[in-house]
């Protein structure tokens, strides 16, 4: 059992990519399951916790920030967990300190990623560019640095140099939620644009796919308090979302049936099984789900 845990999300999920990975390639048929908050359910996780499969696979698991919503059944089955042979990684951003001391008391491995001070930033700087056999001249440390906390940014800054490109603040403020946000306004081949023009830059299909799957769940969401009458104000109050995120939320939806929406998030749940498994890259597959929406797609 692993644990992850931090502000620190970067680097954080870098190395949850890299355990994963590594555990994949050392168990070839392990079945693979990924728990995030509002599209897990408790029996899906006893299941996993029970560790039982006909085949005999065994389970690689990650629970991703479930503290908010199953923080009790989490702690209540470290035990199971511990002993079990599934390799099982927790992920948590700002869990509490009972649940930190409970998981790290039966964790065989932990790890925790905190915000860089500016001197442990620029130390990371140039661990990163001596890994990519990268020079780099002081401004440009200084251009570095000068992105604070945003370390995708300057992660893609690097890829960039490393490729033979410069470095220039525009270049590199990835906006994660300019996608979402074409998405929102069905202007599906600005975003599909969008897409292929952050894939030259560096960013990972993943990366992007995630801030989908969290914009079709947040208008599902606020779609059933609006069905129910609240307005975007008493919406906010009711859901916990920041006030513009469901003001924004109230807008897409004069374009988005919910039928539309549960579609599209069946769609989303399918392309990153089939391409857990194998079946089909998750870049295509981003392509066509961009492409495949429209403003005059709108099914009523």
């Amino acid at each position: 059992m692993y644990f992850i845990y931090g502000e620190d999300t970067f680097r954080a999920r870098k190395l949850l990519k890299s355990m994963v990975g590594s555990l994949e390639a050392k168990n070839e048929n392990a079945l693979f399951f990924r728990f995030e908050p509002g599209v897990s359910s408790e029996e899906k996780l006893k299941d996993v916790f029970s560790g039982n499969n006909l085949f005999g696979n065994k389970f690689i698991v990650v629970l991703d920030c479930l503290s908010g919503e199953f923080g009790d059944l989490v702690a209540k089955n470290l035990n199971a967990m511990k002993e079990s042979p599934n390799a099982y990684i927790i992920l948590e951003e700002k869990p509490g300190a009972a649940l930190v001391r409970q998981i790290l008391k039966k964790a065989d491995k932990s790890q925790k990623f905190e915000k860089l001070s500016e001197g442990d930033l620029r130390k990371w700087i140039l661990g990163e560019a001596k890994a990519r056999g990268l020079a780099l001249a002081p401004e440009e440390i200084s251009f570095l640095v000068s992105l604070g906390p945003e370390l995708w940014a300057i992660d893609r800054a690097l890829e960039m140099k490393e490729l033979g490109g410069g470095l220039e603040l525009n270049n590199f403020l990835y906006r994660p939620f300019g996608l979402v946000d074409l998405f929102a306004q069905k202007r599906g081949r600005e975003a599909h644009a969008f897409f292929c023009q952050n894939l030259a830059e560096g960013v990972e299909a993943e990366e992007m796919f995630w801030k989908l799957w969290w914009q079709v769940k947040t208008l599902l969401a606020v779609a059933g308090y609006k069905e129910s009458g609240l307005n975007s104000w008493q919406t906010a109050g009711k859901s916990g979302l920041k006030p513009f995120v469901v003001q924004k939320s109230f807008q897409a939806l004069s374009v988005f049936s919910r039928k539309e929406l549960e579609a599209l998030w069946d769609r989303l749940f399918s392309m990153y099984r089939n391409s857990r498994l194998g079946e089909t890259e998750l870049e295509i597959e981003m392509e066509r789900f961009l492409l495949g929406f429209s403003r005059a797609s709108r099914q009523l």
